[in-house]
């Protein structure tokens, strides 16, 4: 994939190994002591300090590891577990499907994502969610529900992973 300039994901921070349910079917908890969730994160810092690293963070919630919101809306999420696996590099992060059963009753999971640190939001059921998510974004960036300053990052780790990609 490097060789080709194509980016990739580790999915799906922190990890879904211990969850009974699939996302993908409605909320997912993973009670496990937050030790034992990040016994699992080998395999992202074995990949972490690559150029064309994405990681896709995971809708499930881990309460003892990043609170009581879904992990890809938790600040911890990328103010403390990303920077155990990457302490020196910033990786790129995508959420998993923000129109996914697993955030069904959660407010505004994209605005709580963008704001908790997500670079990327994907909306991978229908091009109308995309759409109506961009107005959305748009909305809370002029009314200030997210900081222009946040888009701004988000904005130059996206353009740093597309100059890894054009080499």
């Amino acid at each position: 994939l490097q060789s080709q300039g194509v980016a990739f994901a580790l999915k799906h921070f922190p990890g879904l190994g211990m969850a009974t349910g699939s996302t993908d079917a409605g909320p997912v908890s993973i009670d496990a002591p937050a030790s034992e969730i990040r016994d699992d994160y080998l395999p992202y810092v074995g990949c972490a300090g690559s150029r064309l690293a994405l990681v896709m963070v995971s809708d499930a919630s881990y309460p003892n590891l990043t609170g009581s919101l879904p992990a890809v809306m938790s600040p911890l999420t990328y103010q403390r577990e990303l920077r155990i696996v990457s302490p020196q590099t910033p990786l790129v992060t995508i959420s998993d499907d923000l129109q996914a059963p697993a955030l069904n009753g959660q407010a505004a999971p994209a605005r709580a994502a963008i704001n908790a640190g997500l670079d990327l939001l994907l909306y991978a059921q229908t091009e109308n969610g995309s759409s109506t998510a961009y107005q959305r974004l748009l909305a809370d960036v002029d009314d200030g529900s997210i900081s222009q300053a946040r888009i701004r990052d988000a904005d130059n780790a996206i353009a740093g992973l597309k100059r890894a990609l054009a080499g």
